[in-house]
């Protein structure tokens, strides 16, 4: 290694997770409790991004709630788009947060 690479300062990565949504109340708050327990256990920075896609149930006010908790962001469409706009959707804004050592994945809930 050269000086300057043993010098260096580098940021820890982030895992930013894009987490697609519709009507997922029964389970949303579950799966977000679960992600952070994973990422707490491996020592990983991380945050979510739920998108709602135009849900008609509580989904929206759940993932608002946890985000007073957990580092969630929550971009919302008015009405439903399907997956395949809510996945790009998510992309976009992860994109837009993350830094050149972050990963983003994606899931679905």
């Amino acid at each position: 290694m050269t000086e300057a690479s043993t010098s260096k300062t580098r940021e820890p990565r982030r895992v930013i997770i894009v987490l697609p949504t519709y009507n997922e109340e029964g389970g949303l708050g579950r799966l977000l409790d679960r992600i952070d327990e994973a990422m707490f256990d491996a020592g990983q920075r991380y945050e979510v991004i739920v998108v709602d896609d135009g849900s008609t149930d509580t989904t929206r006010s759940i993932a608002e709630t946890y985000a007073k908790k957990y580092p969630i962001s929550l971009e919302h469409h008015a009405q439903n788009q399907g997956l395949g706009a809510t996945i790009r959707d998510g992309i976009i804004a992860a994109a837009k947060k993350a830094g050149d050592r972050d990963i983003i994945v994606t899931m679905d809930a």
